[in-house]
């Protein structure tokens, strides 16, 4: 027999949620602690239950530590990188098939002809938030419609392994000679309204 105060939840009740909350992780929409506890108070409510140690039936953060406790073996606390849905929505077999058609395409093309760059934003990010996920879960992720802005940065190498300078893009409508001061030797500069790289910016590398 178990000695204390019974738990809010029942065991079933406690198990369906453990398998919610792996779920929504698993699909890219992890809950935070507050998600839970609000999720609980409206299970509460919605079955006309009335918890007297909470206001308003929300559970307090010390039931959410306790509640993971007791589901350690299964849950864990982590910080979640944000990504967007269109990245969210690369599979596996998507990629496979990529890398196929790119093996055709560059069938006798130069090492030092073929080009890979990536852009990337330093500033102004979101953060991360803590949610709850599957224990071993080694990537989470939270998808957001949007989750960076402002001055981004292009790098670009060849197959042969040579690093082209970068191509840094500031969030203005004019570009001052202070920002292009200090930066490795070769990088390119430029400025758009939104701070990302468009068509006519790229037409300037």
């Amino acid at each position: 027999m178990k000695v204390g105060r019974p738990n809010t939840l029942s065991e079933k009740d406690e198990e369906n949620l453990v398998k919610g909350i792996c779920l929504s992780s698993k699909w890219g929409f992890p809950y935070t602690s507050m998600d839970i506890r609000l999720l609980v108070q409206q299970f509460l409510n919605k079955n006309g239950f009335k918890e007297k140690r909470f206001t308003n039936n929300l559970t307090g953060y010390e039931w959410f530590k306790h509640f993971l406790d007791r589901h350690k073996s299964i849950l864990s606390e982590r910080l979640a990188e944000n990504i967007k849905r269109s990245r969210a929505e690369i599979n596996h077999e998507s990629i496979k098939k990529y890398f196929e058609h790119l093996k055709n395409s560059l069938a006798g093309v130069s090492a030092n002809l073929i080009i890979n760059y990536d852009e990337t934003n330093i500033t102004d990010d979101p953060g991360k938030a803590k949610i709850i996920t599957r224990r071993g879960f080694k990537h989470p992720e939270r998808i957001l419609e949007s989750s960076k802005s402002s001055v981004s940065v292009m790098f670009a190498g060849t197959a042969s392994g040579y690093l082209l300078p970068p191509y840094v893009v500031y969030k203005a409508e004019n570009l001052y000679n202070s920002w292009t001061e200090g930066g490795p030797k070769g990088t390119r500069y430029n400025r758009s309204k939104s701070g990302w790289f468009d068509g006519v910016l790229i037409c300037f590398i």
